[in-house]
């Protein structure tokens, strides 16, 4: 329901209204009274058919005077801009941020090895399965995002980032849309760091450094996101800390009310972990990992709304999945969920790519709804009425409006 005028008609230069003013007078001191004048009406017997005569004389005469008077109206009304303004709601294709978790921890080249003294995605990974079904699918997830960020015909404004673990965790690139540039970083990617990141499989810690990086834009005071501050961030660490199986993830009042106005500004972000997901190795992670577990980030993104997607190129991990699909947003089942999604047990790693496919099809499906305000003017039509105007009462004047004492 439309409750502003503006909305349905509405001025954006009022001020050329006050034309009308002097246009009206003008009008009215410049008519001829032409059917007194040059018919001598006024010394003829008033009958009937006289002031019929006088009246179609009258009329025959103004048609131009008040076809000009519709002209000007007209040309006041296009310099004056009329519009109409409406809101709508529309969906749109969104911007995305995926944040790619990276395992390269010892479990991924076998433990051990001394065939190579490196091992990068674009050299030798093609001789450890399990790492070479990891760099598909990165390099999956560059063809698609760009491919994706092309498609919406503005230009890619979607945007990777990567983080590299073990023991430790890296963060090799920070949120871009330099493919190009993302994709030399993948190729020159060392994974056997079993002298710099360690062997272990701190997966809790990489996933805290992806979180950072996605919050890193709320961190900015000027921003137009939701601000937490520092010792947001820290209270925010000290709620991921471990706790019972079923115990829940506790927030401060203040925190969790800036948390939940960013699940919207969440929609666009991702995080996908690439890893062998070996269960004997993430055990402990998952429930005791400090300072903080990885049962507690995944509540934090099921609070988020924000879906973890988990690839796994060797095992299956029952409970991770059930947690996976708990984040995002949208029914149990909608593409919305997160999701843990494994290689077939035979070695396929191929399928890593049809599994990225699968993922980010879901997520780029996703429309987002925007509100937006649209503006149409009159200000054209109005001076094409007012030329079918102008042109009808010089055609009018040329024909109906003749006589005798007219000049050309």
């Amino acid at each position: 329901m439309i409750t502003d005028f503006n909305q349905w008609l509405g001025l954006q230069n009022p001020w050329w209204l006050l034309l009308i003013l002097p246009l009206m007078l003008g009008w009215w001191f410049s008519r001829e009274p032409y059917y007194f004048r040059k018919s001598f009406a006024y010394l003829t017997p008033i009958s009937l058919a006289i002031r019929v005569r006088i009246h179609a004389e009258k009329f025959r005469f103004d048609v131009p005077k008040a076809l000009r008077l519709i002209v000007m109206f007209l040309f006041i009304a296009a310099l004056a801009d009329i519009t109409r303004t409406y809101e709508f709601v529309e969906g749109k294709a969104g911007v995305h941020r995926i944040f790619l978790v990276f395992d390269s921890s010892s479990s991924t080249y076998g433990f051990s090895q001394n065939r190579f003294r490196s091992i990068t995605c674009s050299t030798t990974a093609k001789f450890f399965p399990r790492l070479h079904g990891a760099c598909r699918a990165v390099y999956r997830v560059i063809d698609e995002v760009e491919r994706f960020a092309i498609s919406k015909g503005r230009g890619a404004q979607d945007v990777i980032g990567l983080v590299q673990f073990a023991n430790y965790s890296y963060v090799i690139s920070y949120p871009t849309n330099d493919y190009e540039g993302f994709r030399k970083r993948v190729d020159d990617m060392e994974l056997y760091l079993a002298k710099i990141l360690g062997t272990s499989t701190n997966m809790h810690l990489a996933i805290w450094d992806a979180y950072l990086m996605a919050l890193e834009r709320n961190m900015a005071k000027n921003s137009n996101f939701t601000y937490l501050s520092g010792q947001d961030i820290r209270s925010l660490a000290i709620a991921l800390a471990p706790g019972e199986k079923s115990s829940r993830l506790t927030l401060p009042d203040g925190l969790r009310e800036k948390l939940a106005a960013m699940r919207q500004e969440l929609r666009d972000t991702t995080f996908i972990v690439i890893t062998d997901a070996l269960v004997n190795f993430l055990q402990g992670p998952l429930e005791h990992g400090s300072p903080y577990s990885i049962r507690r980030q995944m509540q934090l993104a099921e609070f988020l709304e924000t879906p973890f997607f988990y690839l796994s190129t060797d095992e299956f991990y029952p409970e991770l999945k059930r947690l996976a699909r708990l984040t995002g947003h949208g029914e149990p089942d909608a593409a919305s969920r997160g999701d843990f999604l494994m290689v077939k047990k035979e070695g396929d790693y191929a399928q890593m790519s049809e599994l990225v496919s699968a993922v980010l099809k879901g997520r780029f499906s996703e429309r987002v709804l925007v509100r937006a305000t649209r503006r149409e003017s009159y200000g054209q039509w109005c001076v094409l009425a007012a030329l079918f105007f102008l042109f009808l009462s010089i055609g009018w004047k040329k024909s109906g409006a003749r006589s005798l004492t007219d000049k050309e």
